[in-house]
C-alpha cells in the first residue's frame, strides 16, 4: 500500500493523502479497481451500460482538482474524499442529465493501483471543510 502523507497529530487533514498527479496518472493507464459491487451498480444505475463505467471513472478523474478533496473517510482513514462538480462536457458525452455532483472516495497500492471505494450521489452537502468551499448537491432524479 502506498504510504499516506505524514499529518501532525491534532491538526486537520487538508491535503489528500495521495499525490493528486499520481492518482490521475494511474487512472488513466487503466490502473484502478473498483471495491465491490456496490460501486459498480451504482454507475450501472446512471450510466445504464456497464462498459461505460471504466471510460466514466476516467473521465472523473481528469477533472479532480486539489480544491475538490473533501477529506479522509470515517470509516475507512486510509481513503481520500472528494466533492467535485462535473463540467457540462463532461456529462454531455455520457448522457447524464441533472447529475452534476459526484462523491468520490479512493485509496491507492503501492503507487500503482487506485481502488475506487465510491462513485455516487453525495448524501448531503459538502461543507467548508472540502478544500475549495462549499458545494451543493445538484442531482435531480428523473
Amino acid at each position: 500500500m502506498m504510504r499516506p502523507r505524514a499529518q501532525p497529530p491534532g491538526r486537520k487533514r487538508t491535503l489528500p493523502l495521495y499525490p493528486l498527479a499520481v492518482v490521475k496518472e494511474a487512472v488513466q493507464a487503466d490502473r484502478f479497481e473498483f471495491y465491490g459491487r456496490a460501486v459498480q451498480e451504482s454507475l450501472y444505475a446512471v450510466l445504464r451500460a456497464p462498459k461505460r463505467s471504466r471510460p466514466f471513472v476516467q473521465a472523473v478523474f481528469g477533472e479532480l482538482k486539489v480544491d475538490d478533496f473533501y477529506g479522509q473517510s470515517e470509516e475507512a482513514p486510509n481513503c481520500d474524499t472528494y466533492g467535485i462538480e462535473l463540467s457540462p462536457i463532461l456529462l454531455d458525452e455520457f448522457g447524464i442529465a441533472g447529475k452534476a455532483t459526484w462523491y468520490l472516495k479512493f485509496s491507492m497500492e503501492d503507487d500503482r493501483l487506485v481502488i475506487v471505494g465510491s462513485l455516487h450521489k453525495p448524501k448531503r452537502p459538502f461543507d467548508a471543510r472540502r478544500r475549495g468551499g462549499r458545494l451543493e448537491v445538484d442531482w435531480r432524479d428523473p
